[in-house]
């Protein structure tokens, strides 16, 4: 138990946008541009948004995790693999409400677009969200 909570004390997993989608790096760049704005794009901050809708969510389920390494039911890599799941859920879920939540798209924008939903186009941003392990 001890050495457990001892690895999992330099243990955090990262979730986010992790890779380039397409390969070219646009995909990340269109996540940033939208997270915090520009001059002509307003923010749609779905990273941010996520962090505040499920700021309990996060510590309930951290606590259950730890709670079922602690009696043997998940490993420490089992705890951040829950951990990273769900929130790269909650992510992808923030994206596919953005209609409800997010500044609705230009008109200019929406005539190159193939639907009206802000932040969502060709799916690349919603599947390059994923989450890593980190052990330090």
């Amino acid at each position: 138990m001890k050495r457990d909570m001892a690895s999992l004390s330099r243990s955090s997993v990262k979730v986010g946008i992790t890779h380039a989608g397409d390969g070219d790096g646009e995909t990340v760049e269109h996540a940033v541009l939208n997270e915090f704005g520009t001059e002509h794009i307003p923010a749609r901050p779905f990273m941010r948004r996520t962090a505040d809708t499920h700021e309990k969510d996060t510590y309930r389920i951290a606590r259950a995790s730890v709670a079922s390494m602690l009696v043997g039911r998940l490993s420490v890599d089992g705890v951040l693999e829950q951990m990273g799941s769900f929130y790269r859920g909650w992510m992808r879920g923030m994206l596919n409400t953005s209609k409800s939540w997010a500044v609705p798209n230009a008109p200019r924008t929406l005539e190159m677009k193939k639907g009206d939903k802000p932040l969502f186009d060709t799916g690349d941003v919603e599947r390059s969200i994923n989450y890593e392990k980190v052990r330090r």
